[in-house]
């Protein structure tokens, strides 16, 4: 992926100092890469301003293309949840509620906690177990951390409909939510 991002960057750079046309750029480098054209045409985005190369860079760098698809990663999200349940939890006491509340806890098939949320304007979050969640997804996909950051945020975003909400992996529990609900960890 590193070489891709190489060559993307060259073919901009290029654009820009000699003024080439857009078309025959995208072209050079299909062919550089030897790709299916809509595959290279959904994740290449060129830029229409002259920048320099520390600017692509930093640009890579806040808007990473992943190497999976946002569709191919929801997939693999929602088979992690497969088979698991939720319950609502008491967002003051962090307890199980019986009412339906804002805030939804989701354990899996052998009860062991995969994720919380809460929609409630005053308590937005999404956490997510890492061990269970972000390092499966991780390793499926061979992604670095601000790839995978990238597509949770967007899963999150459009899935769960918590716009600007930034998901949040939790390796370790707080001992008080150990202690309410004991057999999920």
């Amino acid at each position: 992926m590193k070489e891709t991002t190489i060559i993307i960057t060259t073919a901009i750079t290029v654009q820009s100092e000699d003024n080439v046309d857009r078309d025959e750029i995208v072209c050079s480098v299909k062919t550089a890469l030897r790709v299916d054209n809509s595959k290279l045409l959904d994740s290449l985005t060129l830029m229409e301003e002259e920048q320099t190369d520390d600017e692509l860079v930093s640009e890579h760098r806040l808007n990473p293309i992943p190497p999976v698809s946002q569709e191919e990663f929801n997939k693999a999200f929602h088979e992690i949840l497969k088979g698991s349940t939720q319950r609502y939890l008491n967002p003051k006491t962090e307890k199980v509620s019986e009412k339906k509340t804002s805030r939804i806890e989701v354990l899996d098939s052998n009860g062991h906690w995969l994720l919380d949320y809460d929609c409630d304007p005053e308590n937005r979050h999404f956490w997510y177990q890492y061990g269970r969640v972000y390092s499966i997804l991780q390793d499926k996909f061979s992604l670095q951390d601000d790839e995978l950051h990238a597509l949770m945020k967007s899963l999150v975003e459009t899935q769960y409909n918590l716009k600007g909400v930034t998901p949040e992996w939790q390796k370790f529990l707080t001992m008080k939510k150990m202690m309410l609900r004991p057999n999920t960890f």
